[in-house]
Formats: structure tokens, sequence, C-alpha cells
């Protein structure tokens, strides 16, 4: 049984991104077609609907997430794919194939892990992706020192208590708040994933070798131009950036 306050991840199960937001995401970096018939590897696929929109693109998609929870909860949204879907470590995917997937994508999952781990996570993506294939990874932008702090003081809380009294109370005092604040209407749920959870544990920046490999980032529901830098890198190219690092 998964205790969702034990697992901050399936903590947030009931934040479900849109689909069109999804399917705006994926088409800024590749167009419809370049997923037909392609085997996708979604790493850190929360509740599976990025999985979900792949497969409507015409790919073969996968996807792990390190959260149990998670996992149970896009086997249930999704029951076609659930066996499709996988508790694994993006930092040990050991029961993962070499050469498995022509694209291997990781959004929202680098900056939650601590930066002496983004190698070995890193060499992980690279190992299951094809020779031929690609990898999309996402990391956060450094951030100023005022979030930093806030962030550090968020993780000295003890995580239950977090989850289950700051977030849910955070939520409900910035909700009737978020059109002045935020400019737009933003409901509990949504504040209390987006805002809330996400922050904890966050690690800011990026390892500075993958600065060649840098393409835009769209502004849609899971990234954003301001806080979030985006590598496309070729596996043809991972000995050269491997020895870099």
């Amino acid at each position: 049984m998964v205790h969702l306050v034990d697992d901050q991840f399936a903590a947030s199960v009931d934040c479900v991104y849109p689909a069109e937001g999804l399917r705006k995401f994926l088409q800024h970096y590749f167009t419809p077609d370049f997923f037909k018939g392609k085997s996708v590897l979604d790493v850190g696929c929360r509740t599976g609907e990025m999985v979900a929109v792949l497969t409507d693109f015409g790919a073969r998609a996968s996807g792990v997430d390190l959260s149990e929870g998670c996992i149970v909860s896009a086997a249930s949204r999704f029951p076609s794919l659930a066996d499709r879907l996988h508790v694994a470590d993006v930092r040990d995917l050991a029961g993962v194939p070499d050469g498995s997937f022509d694209l291997v994508l990781c959004v929202g999952v680098m900056g939650y892990l601590p930066r002496q781990d983004w190698m070995r996570a890193l060499k992980e993506l690279a190992r299951v992706c094809r020779d031929n294939g690609e990898i999309l990874v996402l990391f956060q932008k450094p951030k100023p020192l005022l979030v930093q702090a806030i962030v550090k003081t968020i993780n000295l809380v003890p995580l239950q208590f977090y989850l289950r009294v700051c977030c849910p109370l955070g939520a409900t005092i910035l909700a009737p708040c978020s059109l002045w604040f935020l400019g737009e209407p933003i409901s509990r749920s949504v504040i209390r994933y987006r805002i809330m959870i996400s922050l904890r544990g966050l690690e800011f920046g990026y390892p500075q070798q993958l600065a060649a490999y840098r393409v835009p980032t769209p502004n849609c529901a899971i990234s954003s131009e301001k806080t979030t830098e985006s590598f496309r890198i070729a596996k043809e190219r991972w000995t050269e950036l491997e020895h870099s690092l």
C-alpha cells in the first residue's frame, strides 16, 4: 500500500497536466511525425499523461518513475498502458537494456537530484538510448539567493508535516490571492503541486558542459524559458560530452 504522505511526488497525483499542454511541449522540439514508430522512454513519467500523448503521436512509449504512487496512479488512469509503466530510478535503470530507445525524455527530474548524481543519471539516459537516438533533458535554471534560501528552509521541515500540514494550508491561503500575485486564478491543487510540493528538494543549475547542446525551452504547462533549460543531445555526441563532464 502506498502512503501518499510519505511520497512527495505521489502527493501530487491530483494535479494532472492537460494533454494540450504536453502536445505543445513536445511539438516545440519535434514534429508530430517524428514520433511515429519510434520507441520513446519518459523518465519521470508521473501520472502517465506524457506517455499517453506520445502514444497518440504514434510512438511506442514507455514510462518510469521513482514514485510507486505515481506509477499506480498512471496505470489506473491509462489501463491500456499499464504494462509499459514501471518504478525505476533515473540513476539506476537496471531493468532497461542498453540501447532500447530512439528517444529518451527526462523532464522535471534532474532538479530533484543532488548535483553529485547528475552525471550518474546522464550516463543512464545515454546507456538506454540507441546509437542513432537522442536525449532531451531539462534542468532548473540558477535562481536568485532568496529563492535558494526559501527552498533550503522548506527542506528543513519534516516531510510528512510539510505534506500533511504546510502544503494544504499554503494552497488554501494562496489560491484566493493567485489572481493578484500571479496574474491569473489558480486552483488549490495546482498551487499545492506547482508551488508548494515542487519547491521542496529542488537543485538549481546544470552542468556547464551541456551548454553547447542547449535549445530553447517552450512556455507551456510544464516548462518555462524563465525557469528551465533544455538540452537536446544526439547519442553519437555522447562520448565526446562524457569525456568533458
